[in-house]
């Protein structure tokens, strides 16, 4: 029994560890990124020596980069506050739901003023591959889509609308209605087959469950 006690308190400490580190990195990125942000006059000003294309827009791109950061450092401050209350143990909180919410109007605005800078010039670093991490405990592994469907239907979606105080059925039942419900979360089912980009997609399966 006791080593069991202690192989659970391992693994919450390897959990904190690993989002102690992410933090430590977003709050690296945030500060990093303010100082790059108020530079921009000038680092742009000596890119442009050797970039003719940032020289004939300098000033476009000052104004333009500056919004991407101003909106970038935004976006890095709510996952800053979403693993703070990680590191907190309490991240299955209604402010983190606005906090995903608002990054979702930040990553929309970011994509508009990225496709304005097209417009004004085209340069080789728009098109770097964004990569995606994905980061899940071992109780989101499933054996086919089928039922990877059943468990976001009736064992991940439940205790989410219980939390967040919907009404849905499934808040009552427990079990899914495919309901057509104004309150329904499931309201979007995206498959990933392949990763269209080489290498373009990480995923990191911790060792133990996490989240519903």
């Amino acid at each position: 029994m006791e080593k069991r006690e202690l192989s659970e308190k391992e693994l919450r400490e390897k959990k904190l560890s690993l989002a102690k580190g992410t933090k430590y990195l977003l709050d690296f990125m945030f500060y990093a990124g303010i100082l790059v942000t108020i530079s921009l006059p000038l680092s742009l000003k000596y890119i442009g020596k050797y970039l003719e294309a940032v020289e004939e827009h300098y000033l476009p791109a000052v104004i333009i980069f500056a919004i991407l950061g101003v909106l970038a450092l935004l976006l890095v401050n709510e996952l800053r506050k979403m693993f703070g209350t990680v590191l907190a143990e309490n991240c299955f909180v209604p402010e983190n739901v606005a906090s995903l919410r608002r990054m979702g109007d930040l990553s929309f605005f970011i994509a508009a003023m990225s496709a304005v800078r097209c417009v004004v010039y085209l340069t080789i670093a728009m098109l770097v591959i964004i990569l995606v991490f994905i980061i899940a405990g071992m109780n989101k592994v499933v054996t086919d889509i089928g039922t990877g469907l059943s468990r976001v239907q009736n064992i991940a979606t439940p205790p989410n609308t219980l939390r967040l105080n919907k009404k849905t059925p499934c808040t009552i039942t427990g079990s899914c209605a495919n309901c057509l419900s104004p309150d329904c979360i499931c309201n979007q089912i995206v498959i990933t087959r392949r990763s269209g980009h080489v290498d373009r997609i990480k995923v990191f399966l911790v060792g133990e469950n996490l989240g519903f």
